[in-house]
């Protein structure tokens, strides 16, 4: 096993950062975070052995520890970022020396393996040995996922060539990485640190595997109880004559479960084609996503949403006490708008049409069909529905960021 070095490191660091940095920025989506999964990924390699043996290695054992990193942010749940004092990383520009393409948010769409599978193929020219040692897989499945993510992106072998390697950190950000990886080395307990995110690291990777078993467990426990494994099966209390039962908890309490929150795009029509605003913290429900279109601008002033059904188009059997649903080939979602969706007309209210079809096709990942409603009707502007515009692509003019507004 090769010694710890922080000089080697720095010489791979120098070799291999401009290629680390986008396959950071690949998981992470956004700049400053990208350098983040940077300087995580170079602690890993010094304080691991095991991963300082494969770092050491020709560049797919480099590449191998920088994607153990981002498998490990991908199984964790997004939070804000904090803020570090002096750090080296809060200077970071915003503005980075290549452009976010139509193709390029494609891929960023993929699942982690897809994306690592043509940033290996594409940006770094690897065989498919070498790209299954990478991901840790067969050199078939490496094969298999490049030509899915391809095809999933609907991007030629060419244009995600050319928009992989466009992905650059900017001037001066590789040295901002180093300087805080050495800031995070020098302070106390390193190694005690990076042996909790090790182990953090190892729950979330059998967390799966927990939540089978106790799903196990609980199965037999209620199938031994419903049919008398453990003594006589159960009977259902009956009611005694003369006593009310009553439902719920003091008449008609209800239980209000809170609804996740993240970042949603918003697309809204201007001169030349289409912003499109991502807007943070908003919660996960058509009905605030619409709230945030009427008031950027991509739904007419003063529509609301009546009724929203998702449905996959699954059927539901039983046997006797198992119920069992079967999900289907198609995902359709219908809404339904107040009449002040009614005044679209004319182009500017195709576009906006269209805006809409965009906004709720992106919060419904793999919508097959898209049906929105006024007054009982289909929403119709100019021969166009909603369905007319489901799976186009807008040309984007700018990108903006903004915070949920109630």
């Amino acid at each position: 096993m090769p010694d710890l070095s922080t000089q080697q490191l720095k010489e791979l660091f120098d070799q291999y950062g401009a290629d680390l940095f986008a396959l950071c920025y690949l998981q992470a989506g956004r700049p400053a975070q990208a350098l983040d999964l940077m300087a995580a990924a170079l602690c890993d390699m010094a304080a691991n052995p095991r991963l300082w043996a494969q770092a050491a290695s020709p560049r797919e054992g480099f590449f191998r520890a920088a994607y153990l990193n981002c498998l490990d942010n991908s199984l964790r749940r997004p939070k804000r970022r904090k803020k570090k004092k002096d750090s080296p990383l809060e200077e970071v520009p915003r503005a980075l020396p290549f452009t976010l393409t139509d193709p390029l948010r494609q891929v960023m769409k993929l699942r982690l393996a897809h994306k690592a599978a043509l940033f290996c193929r594409e940006r770094l020219g690897l065989s498919g040995e070498e790209s299954a040692r990478v991901l840790g897989t067969s050199p078939l499945r490496a094969q298999r996922l490049a030509e899915s993510a391809l095809k999933k992106a609907g991007i030629t072998q060419g244009q995600a060539r050319a928009n992989l390697e466009a992905l650059a950190p900017g001037e001066d950000n590789l040295e901002r990485v180093w300087e805080e990886f050495l800031d995070q080395q020098g302070r106390g307990g390193f190694a005690a640190r990076q042996r909790c995110r090790r182990a953090r690291r190892f729950l979330d990777a059998a967390m799966p595997y927990l939540a089978l078993g106790v799903v196990a467990v609980c199965a037999a426990a209620y199938l031994g109880v419903e049919y008398g494994w453990f003594g006589a099966p159960y009977t259902p209390t009956q009611p005694i004559e003369g006593v009310i039962t009553q439902e719920g908890y003091d008449g008609d309490s209800a239980v209000s479960l809170p609804i996740e929150t993240g970042d949603v795009s918003v697309f809204v029509p201007e001169e030349g084609g289409f912003a499109e605003y991502i807007v943070h913290n908003t919660p996960y429900s058509p009905e605030d996503i619409l709230r945030q279109m009427v008031l950027l601008g991509g739904a007419p002033e003063g529509t609301t949403l009546l009724s929203a059904n998702l449905d996959s188009g699954g059927t539901e059997s039983s046997d006797g006490s198992t119920v069992t649903y079967t999900l289907g080939d198609t995902l359709s979602l219908t809404l339904e708008f107040s009449q002040e969706a009614a005044s679209l007309s004319g182009e500017e209210g195709e576009r906006m049409l269209q805006a809409m079809a965009a906004t709720f096709a992106a919060y419904t990942q793999g919508l097959d069909q898209l049906s929105i409603r006024c007054q009982g009707e289909e929403l119709t502007v100019n021969g166009k529905t909603a369905q007319d515009f489901l799976g186009g692509q807008l040309t984007i003019t700018r990108t903006a960021e903004t915070d949920y507004r109630e």
